[in-house]
């Protein structure tokens, strides 16, 4: 029997684990989680990009990457970011918990 199932969302096919019933049933039922967020999200990179601005995502991997797969879909040009050692600089995660987590519109301090 397998848990992961790959499911339709409104940003692209997406795996889910078929068993649970909050971030995946959401995804399922309604084809996005938090998706009021998401398009927020996608409409502050959108804005950034329209005024040539930087747009810098990280997902920290919270759960199954329905960000970045929203973000990912809004076809921005797209440049490697840095491998996990650079990542754990700015964003230092023990378990669950972020201790650190800092926003900032590139070119500012």
């Amino acid at each position: 029997m397998y848990y992961n199932v790959v499911s339709p969302s409104l940003y692209g096919p997406i795996i889910i684990n078929r068993h649970d019933q909050v971030v995946g049933y959401n995804v399922s039922m309604l084809g996005a989680w938090m998706q009021q967020e998401l398009e927020v999200l996608r409409q502050l990179c959108a804005w950034a990009h329209a005024q040539q601005k930087p747009v810098v995502f990280v997902d920290v991997g919270a759960n199954i990457g329905m960000h970045s797969l929203a973000v990912a879909s809004l076809r921005l040009p797209r440049q490697p970011g840095p491998g996990w050692p650079q990542a754990r600089q700015i964003v230092t995660s023990e378990g669950n918990a972020c201790e650190t987590l800092s926003i900032r519109i590139a070119g500012r301090p």
